[in-house]
């Protein structure tokens, strides 16, 4: 769950004093300021946002849960310094850095070294600002991030592989549906295809999608297993594939597939591209 931020830079100059709402100080009265009635709409807003994040999470509906999450809230906001606005800012990035690294590992099971993430953050200089080589750490995290993921996976993929005698070719698993015709596809040449995108129990995630006819270029890089898997394909050729998430699609693994469990795949060539033969006008003038 990412931070919801609620303001922060208006929020650091309100009072950061823990109330109970039984002191005069905690409560609007007749003698209440301008000031005191927006501080107190503030406090409303966080607490409407609340309600909405515990009707959506279903982890915070028991009332020992929403208790931590008050007094989270409470200590975590009497954490900022109303004058010094440096030490909010890395706060928040500390924050939002560590609940990153959180979900990762309850959603991932990766648990990354606290000690290394904070030595990769201070040996990397504060003026680090080129987007090139953000973006080339953000690959490369996508990247070992993926190679992570497949490790863990690996032995699911194996285990499945063996129950369903999935033939293994260069590190891919699967199985011959149906035989086509012809040579190989190779990279570069068109075709249409249909494939589909199941669970290990054999349930589609995208509705609809094995249905569909798609043009197809092998080997343009667009799916990991289909550069893979298409070259040992021929037109009609029906075959399923066992693997890994991260196997099938790369770093860019699709929202709807279980990052912790492998996949099916089916793909069938259902056609290549072959250019229309000339017609008689153009023959003669050639």
């Amino acid at each position: 769950m990412k931070i919801k931020v609620l303001a922060l830079s208006a929020m650091s100059a309100v009072m950061l004093a823990s109330c109970s709402g039984s002191s005069d100080k905690c409560a609007l009265t007749d003698k209440s300021t301008p000031v005191d009635s927006l501080s107190y709409a503030f406090g409303q807003m966080a607490g409407m946002q609340r309600a909405v994040t515990f009707e959506q999470d279903s982890t915070l509906k028991s009332d020992k849960a929403q208790k931590n999450f008050n007094t989270g809230f409470d200590e975590g906001f009497k954490l900022l310094h109303a004058d010094d606005e440096a030490y909010n800012q890395g706060l928040l990035l500390g924050l939002q850095l560590a609940m990153q690294v959180q979900d990762m590992n309850k959603n991932s099971g990766v648990q990354l070294s606290r000690d290394l993430v904070l030595n990769g953050f201070n040996t990397t200089v504060p003026d680090s600002v080129d987007p090139r080589e953000y973006q080339k750490i953000q690959e490369k995290a996508g990247r070992l991030f993926s190679a992570v993921m497949s490790e863990k996976v690996k032995g699911k993929v194996e285990e499945l592989a063996k129950k369903g005698k999935y033939q293994n070719k260069q590190n891919v698993y699967y199985l011959v549906n149906r035989p086509g015709k012809g040579a190989n596809l190779t990279n570069g040449q068109q075709a249409v295809i249909r494939f589909n995108i199941m669970d290990k129990d054999h349930k589609d995630l995208i509705p609809g999608l094995k249905e569909q006819e798609t043009p197809w270029v092998v080997g343009n890089g667009q799916l990991a297993v289909l550069d893979k898997v298409l070259p040992m394909m021929n037109e009609g050729a029906s075959f399923e594939v066992l693997a890994t998430p991260q196997q099938a699609f790369g770093a860019q693994v699709p929202p709807m597939v279980d990052q912790k469990e492998p996949v099916i795949i089916t793909i069938e060539v259902v056609s290549l591209d072959v250019p229309a033969a000339p017609t008689d006008s153009v023959a003669a003038a050639k």
